[in-house]
């Protein structure tokens, strides 16, 4: 008897023999096996469980979510469930057995499998017949499905004509779980990511990272979904994506949120998963109503609608990225239609602070956002709260700026007002107005605003 890992190194196995000529004791390959499902490739919480198995046990739960294996909420579930273990507070869990079922576990199986029968056919001469038993469960239970196309050898070969073998619709099903899990993960590592950039501990940006940034901004904008060839030209863009389900093309699925942040993805929509992120969820179709838009993206190669494809970025990237980076360039452009040119800043430890700087006056900024429509007094003092959330005054008192301008780029109506006992910081309710039919700048505002930058001069 031996163990996998152990049958997996060293020298052959071997037993006695008597010689037929001779009568002496001599050593024999062995000829003939039986192979066990490999059990315990996972820390077993019930096998005196202590401080280094719960090390790791947390890894191989953080592995699998990785992976894409299992989902982010369910590695956290498993890992909460190992420091009950650990302190005695909680009896065996039957979800673990769902870890034993994953693809990462499985495929570790079958290399154990592989390596086992291995030390039958490594030997110096093999006899005619090698005789291989099997644990019906390996027959039932591995799937061997990643080892299509793999060369094997003949020993090997004849277990995979004994065992099951998953469907076709079986491996697409596990693929799609895979990204759906993948895209959970990548959204989480994507506002990690987001909230190292824009830390309200940065000082300052060096000028890679305002570069990569703004890449990654322009890229989106022309991307906000991408097929699967042009994303692989692209690979440092990848884990701003989800994955369409096998042989389909999507532009929208739906997330499922808890306290803000998103728990999982989906894509059809159901009773916990009910917001969706297509561009219906964002105001780019009511945008493409007015030309100056329309003619600013077809200049810039933006995308004017997301076309189903195989990829789409994943919800934090949708929201805070995305919808930032549109409502910056949309105002701008329309600004800048207008006569009042800006510029962007590269100052680095003003980046950031706000979108741009007005060009000819480096004292006054301007911050274009895309909350949600406006239509009365209500709604405007949301606003200035959102304004002051932002910590906009602090903001400008710490770059040494003069004045700023809060403009909301889209609604259906306007009411414009400055902050309430502020004068240096102006709240434009709407750019532009959203009549239902046409899409067209709001003249009172720009008159506004023209007067807010003469009192600034």
């Amino acid at each position: 008897m031996t163990s996998y890992p152990a049958s997996g190194t060293g020298q052959n196995l071997q037993y006695e023999i008597e010689d037929e000529e001779t009568g002496q004791k001599k050593k024999q390959d062995i000829d003939s096996i039986y192979l066990e499902l490999p059990r315990n490739m996972l820390v077993n919480p019930q096998n005196g469980f202590n401080e280094g198995d719960l090390v790791k046990f947390i890894y191989q739960c953080e592995a699998l979510g990785q992976a894409g294996d299992i989902s982010a909420s369910f590695s956290r579930s498993m890992i909460r469930y190992g420091f009950k273990a650990m302190m005695g507070l909680s009896n065996y869990s039957k979800r673990i057995t769902e870890l034993y079922k994953t693809n990462s576990v499985n495929n570790h199986a079958v290399k154990s499998l592989v390596q086992g029968v291995g030390r039958v056919c490594r030997v110096g001469g093999k006899t005619l017949d090698t005789h291989i038993y099997l644990d019906d469960q390996i027959r039932t239970d591995v799937d061997f499905s990643c080892l299509n196309h793999i060369l094997l050898n003949s020993e090997f070969r004849a277990i995979l004509e004994q065992a099951k073998q998953k469907s076709e619709g079986e491996l697409d099903s596990d693929t799609n779980i895979h990204y759906l899990n993948r895209g959970t993960l990548n959204n989480r590592l994507d506002s990690a990511g987001i909230n190292r950039y824009l830390s309200d501990n940065r000082e300052t940006w060096v000028a890679s990272d305002m570069t990569s940034w703004q890449a990654l901004r322009e890229f989106v904008l022309k991307h906000p979904t991408i097929a699967d060839d042009e994303l692989s030209l692209n690979p440092q863009y990848k884990k701003l994506y989800l994955h369409a389900p096998v042989n389909c093309k999507i532009n929208r699925y739906y997330v499922e949120t808890k306290n803000n942040y998103v728990e999982s993805i989906s894509y059809s929509h159901d009773l916990n998963h009910h917001k969706a992120v297509s561009d219906d969820h964002s105001p780019l179709s009511r945008l493409m109503e007015n030309k100056t838009i329309c003619d600013l993206f077809d200049a810039k190669g933006y995308a004017k609608s997301f076309v189903a494809s195989d990829n789409v970025i994943t919800p934090v990237i949708f929201t805070n990225i995305y919808k930032g980076a549109l409502g910056e360039a949309v105002g701008r452009a329309l600004l800048e239609s207008c006569g009042l040119k800006l510029d962007e800043i590269k100052d680095g430890t003003k980046f950031e602070k706000f979108d741009f700087v007005l060009a000819g006056n480096p004292d006054v900024y301007v911050d274009f956002k895309l909350w949600r429509e406006v239509s009365g007094e209500d709604d405007y003092d949301e606003m200035s709260n959102s304004v002051k959330a932002l910590s906009a005054y602090e903001k400008l008192k710490n770059i040494k700026g003069k004045k700023a301008l809060i403009i909301n780029v889209l609604a259906a109506a306007s009411n414009h007002s400055k902050i309430k006992g502020e004068s240096n910081i102006l709240v434009i309710p709407t750019l532009l107005e959203d009549t239902g039919g046409e899409v067209k700048i709001n003249s009172d505002s720009i008159k506004q605003i023209f007067q807010f930058i003469q009192e600034a001069c």
